[in-house]
């Protein structure tokens, strides 16, 4: 016991404190896809950061790596960040697969922490747009 009160001694008069603990960033959760668009996607997700949520998205295939933080994992992924509980990927291409991951971003200690990916969700754009005709 008296070598314990002496280093506690020894921090007290340094003047420096450890601060013990860890952030806990959740990670979002995708719950559903609106209408599927020539030229874009929207969906819905939960759990939503009041710091951004990451949609980092891109061409399906072997060429989608999932990145971390706020840089995407391929040159062939954009991040796009959201706030609320819906997203729109616009500007895609028509009869295409695609797929997507969410993370949050979260403040913690005046740094951002960032939660894991989701799991990777692939979706395909509709190859014409819908119409109507009277005969």
């Amino acid at each position: 016991m008296k070598h314990f009160i002496k280093h506690l001694i020894l921090i007290f008069v340094l003047g420096f404190s450890i601060e013990i603990g860890f952030s806990q960033c959740t990670t979002p959760t995708f719950l559903s896809s609106g209408p599927y668009k020539m030229d874009s996607y929207s969906g819905n997700y939960s759990g939503g950061s009041a710091n951004g949520t990451i949609v980092e998205y891109g061409l399906s295939g072997p060429g989608f790596i999932p990145g971390t933080a706020d840089l995407p994992g391929s040159s062939n992924s954009q991040v796009m960040f959201v706030t609320g509980l819906t997203f729109k990927l616009n500007n895609l291409l028509p009869g295409t697969f695609y797929q997507f991951v969410m993370r949050n971003r979260c403040l913690s200690g005046g740094n951002y922490t960032y939660s894991a990916n989701t799991p990777v969700v692939t979706f395909n754009t509709a190859n014409c747009y819908g119409y109507s005709t009277t005969f």
